[in-house]
């Protein structure tokens, strides 16, 4: 059975002769406020910027209207006897997909423990340095469990938009000790298009690419249907190549000029001429760990970049979690609004184990790229001409 965890009411002695303090209580305190202040916590997240949350369901399933782009109909003329005309409702498709749980938890042994005591017990700091030293403990293992969820929701978008639509999780491959998962958001296959030729330096030597045209071309293909593209999505390797790239030079510095590499000012300067978006450099760094040694996954394929419509993408739908509906008395719950949900135990010798601290991460939520029929992708590289 679990016990309460260390950090509630200075139970087993933490802080010694300290004042009582319950770093469980403060720690919900402080996400209250983030939601107040509407701020990410500890640091912006993929979703946080292109996603909204909704409040938390019961159900395990997630259900979102997938909206159509159409242009708006005009009102016909009328006679003054005349009947106001019909129009056919603009509609919606329904995207549905069960919710799965994601979440780890982290330990913290007897071992680590006596570190943090020997600063506790030290005479020469000072009580306010200690308690310093105890909440950085505290909020570390609280951040590193809560942002490794918002890291697998920003796997599961990245890859999905840098893939056409697809994020496939297998335990081998990205997700250790989990479940064989697919997301399929839908991609149409008409917003995936493939670059008539390789982006590579043989072809720029050639003066085989028109980048600018290409990417000028898919942008009046999105506005064409109604889509404002709001930013394209670019691994940095190739934003790099644009930058050299032979005919790009040319066109922004001119013939006489192209021996020089174009700035990053002067590119953008050059998109925003010819009515081409930002292009948005993206590289999300995450690891993941398999027999306690940790690998970097980067979900963003360098072979493709991705169009945005302008707006939000989309929405993350929460479920509540079995331990709100079925709480453990000895274990200290931290609750996000996002349904993400940090408890917090303790083990020893009364279960049988070692006596350890237990931060654990969890939650059931997915996010839903509902404006999928407005991202469009471009494949670079990785195709034979």
């Amino acid at each position: 059975m679990a016990n309460k965890s260390i950090f509630v009411d200075n139970i087993n002695g933490v802080l010694r002769n300290m004042p009582p303090m319950d770093l469980i209580k403060s720690m919900q305190i402080t996400f209250d406020e983030y939601e107040k202040n509407e701020v990410a916590k500890f640091q912006e997240t993929f979703v946080d910027k292109y996603f909204t949350f909704n409040p938390m369901q019961m159900s395990l399933t997630a259900e979102a209207l997938m909206g159509r782009y159409n242009f708006r109909i005009m009102a016909s003329v009328i006679g003054n006897e005349g009947g106001t005309p019909l129009r056919a409702s603009k509609g919606f498709d329904v995207w549905t997909k069960e919710i799965p749980r994601i979440g780890h938890k982290y330990p913290m042994t007897a071992k680590d423990l006596r570190t943090l005591y020997a600063v506790l017990e030290n005479a020469r700091v000072k009580d306010a340095a200690k308690l310093n030293q105890l909440e950085k403990s505290f909020i570390a293992s609280v951040e590193e469990a809560y942002m490794g969820c918002k890291d697998t929701l920003d796997y599961i978008v990245l890859y999905a938009l840098f893939n056409k639509g697809v994020v496939n999780f297998t335990p081998a491959v990205n997700n250790p000790q989990g479940i064989e998962y697919q997301i399929d958001y839908k991609m149409p296959a008409d917003n995936q298009k493939v670059s008539p030729k390789l982006w590579n330096a043989t072809n720029s030597a050639a003066g085989n690419l028109d980048i600018f045209m290409q990417l000028q071309d898919i942008v009046q293909e999105m506005s064409d249907k109604g889509i404002d593209c709001g930013g394209i999505l670019i691994d940095p390797q190739i934003y790099t190549f644009i930058l050299r790239e032979t005919n790009v030079r040319k066109q922004v510095l001119g013939t006489d000029r192209s021996s020089a590499m174009v700035t990053n000012d002067q590119l953008q300067n050059a998109l925003a001429s010819y009515g081409i978006p930002e292009l948005i450099p993206t590289r999300r760094r995450m690891a993941k760990e398999e027999d306690g040694v940790r690998s970097l996954l980067n979900p963003v394929n360098l072979n493709n970049i991705v169009f945005l419509p302008s707006g939000k993408l989309g929405e993350v739908q929460p479920s509540v979690e079995d331990s709100d509906l079925i709480p453990e008395e000895n274990v200290s719950y931290i609750d996000s609004a996002e349904g993400i949900k940090v408890s917090k135990w303790s083990v020893g010798d009364s279960t049988g184990q070692q006596p350890t601290e237990y931060t654990q991460a969890a939650g059931r939520l997915l996010p839903i790229i509902t404006e999928i029929k407005g991202v469009y992708s471009l494949q670079v590289r990785g195709f034979v001409e």
